[in-house]
């Protein structure tokens, strides 16, 4: 099973969905800021536009991260701005962000199979564990 390949097409569909592709992000923040009071209230003064475009910029380099076992700049850049002196993003808030995400990937992904979700899941998993690992440095 290409893990790599099984990623790229699936998040390759449901990132060119909707007006301007935006219908995953659209529907990612949704579910995600509806999960908890907690998670919506980080997001009260956010440009949701930017937010998103900082996702897909994100995605890119978790991509390259679980490819090629080479954190770039921009990761510790990321989990720096996330960790508890700046914007105090828990641990565990990680865990509900991937749900949230396999969720919508579930929800649009026209192939979506057990095979696709273990793709997202180990893709994501190093940039995870990294953003954690960070959270108190």
């Amino acid at each position: 099973m290409n893990l790599d390949k099984l990623f790229n097409d699936s998040y390759e569909r449901v990132s060119c969905m909707g007006e301007n592709n935006n219908l995953f992000f659209d529907c990612f923040y949704e579910k995600f800021m509806g999960s908890s009071t907690e998670i919506a209230d980080k997001f009260i003064n956010t440009d949701m536009k930017k937010q998103k475009l900082m996702l897909r910029s994100s995605i890119l380099y978790i991509m390259q991260l679980f490819s090629t076992h080479e954190l770039h700049e921009y990761m510790e850049e990321i989990a720096i701005k996330h960790n508890k002196k700046h914007l105090n993003i828990q641990p565990e808030l990680y865990d509900v962000w991937i749900e949230c995400l396999i969720e919508t990937v579930k929800e649009l992904g026209p192939y979506f199979n057990d095979n696709i979700e273990l793709a997202w899941r180990m893709v994501f998993s190093p940039g995870i564990t990294y953003m954690k690992f960070k959270y108190n440095k």
